[in-house]
């Protein structure tokens, strides 16, 4: 099939290789792609970066003027959108759902191609609880039902989250759970845990894991807190694979719970080291 993959995704953290591995392996099964997003392809293949003009608009803005901004710049993703599916003629349009993002939904109508939306977080929801909230949570609840409703087809990657699809009205029928996964030719040479424990001077720990762009709902703060209690094994160390907003806040935790030694970040690394820290 010919397919118009769309998306508002600018950052270099685990969304990115999510995006770079569903095209890879749409294109894999033989579909053309077109992609349709912000930026062009600069990939370099570090995780974590490349979105730190975002968070400093974010910082400086009032907050309901930066969701107004999301939400009309709806409007520059549908004229781009609606160009390339004139020329591309697509089958169908797959659009990674974000907040206020409504470019897919209106190409869809004005031009009858079928929309899957692949659905990765409930991000109102998400939003309201961290990131100092919403400040137009009605309109942002109004935007995600209507995306939602309106996709021929809802993919989200777990069964707790169809559920919240469903709470927003949208026929079971139309929900599809498509969970995350692995490219296991990734993985294949990927050392053995004592080999790869040895490299990073971690042999004879119990070695916890978090691999990403860590950020206040992932909850590893609470890792740590276990970490200080007896129920955990003197010998347990977490690394954290990447980097994240809340790395200093961790550390520091961390630190006043006296397992400095034993909480390491390794910061943003290239893509092709990840299957040897996991």
């Amino acid at each position: 099939m010919r397919i118009l993959y769309h998306h508002r995704t600018a950052s270099k953290d685990g969304q990115a290789v999510h995006i770079e591995e569903m095209i890879d392996a749409m294109r894999t099964l033989g579909h053309e792609v077109r992609v349709v997003a912000p930026l062009a392809d600069q990939d370099d293949g570090r995780m974590g970066g490349g979105v730190g003009w975002v968070h400093r608009l974010k910082a400086i803005l009032p907050k309901a003027m930066y969701e107004f901004m999301e939400l009309a710049y709806s409007m520059v993703a549908y004229r781009k959108l609606m160009a390339a599916a004139r020329e591309f003629k697509p089958d169908l349009i797959y659009e990674r759902y974000n907040l206020f993002l409504r470019a897919g939904l209106m190409v869809k109508r004005r031009l009858g191609v079928p929309l899957l939306l692949e659905v990765n977080a409930p991000l109102v929801f998400e939003r309201s609880q961290h990131s100092g909230g919403l400040a137009l949570r009605a309109l942002a609840r109004w935007a995600e039902g209507k995306a939602w409703r309106g996709a021929d087809a809802v993919l989200p990657v777990t069964a707790v989250l169809a559920d919240h699809v469903r709470d927003y009205g949208v026929p079971t029928e139309r929900i599809h759970v498509i969970p995350n996964g692995i490219n296991r030719a990734h993985f294949a040479h990927a050392p053995s845990p004592a080999e790869a424990k040895a490299r990073l001077g971690l042999q004879g720990r119990v070695v916890l894991g978090f691999t990403g762009f860590v950020r206040d709902w992932h909850g590893v703060d609470r890792i740590i807190d276990w970490m200080a209690t007896t129920d955990a094994p003197a010998d347990t160390h977490l690394l954290v694979v990447g980097d994240g907003p809340v790395r200093t806040e961790l550390q520091i935790q961390a630190r006043r719970l006296g397992l400095g030694e034993r909480v390491t970040f390794t910061g943003v690394i290239h893509r092709d080291q990840v299957p040897a820290h996991v």
